[in-house]
């Protein structure tokens, strides 16, 4: 019996994400290629992701906003209170997943190669 892991319920979600979802695209790539790779979610309140990515993102230039940043604001506005966190890095990028708690429901997702501009520091 072979049991769902965490990384595996993020796969299919992203990866069953609409095919015009770029940055979704990209972290569905990035995680078949690498299939021992293991992704541990972080609970994040909503409210502060948005606060955070309100003023990161507008600092950034046009040359350096990650894949798929340009709608997670507008994305984030319809998920719960708390949305889970999932980061990792590999070739040269960083992946940000953002999923509902229970990680059944896709919210958003970033690829960029700045962790700043994209992961939430530690409060």
């Amino acid at each position: 019996m072979s049991t769902e892991t965490e990384t595996d319920r993020v796969r299919k979600l992203i990866c069953g994400a609409l095919p015009t979802y770029e940055a979704a695209a990209a972290c569905c790539a990035a995680l078949q290629s690498r299939p021992s790779l293991i992704v541990r979610p972080r609970k994040v309140p909503t409210a502060d992701l948005k606060q955070i990515y309100a003023v990161r993102l507008v600092r950034s230039s046009r040359t350096d906003m990650p894949i798929g940043s340009e709608d997670v604001l507008k994305r984030l506005e319809g998920a719960a209170a708390d949305v889970n966190m999932y980061v990792w890095e590999g070739d040269q990028r960083v992946f940000v997943v953002i999923t509902d708690t229970s990680t059944s429901q896709l919210v958003a997702c970033m690829v960029g190669r700045d962790r700043r501009a994209m992961e939430p520091t530690e409060r």
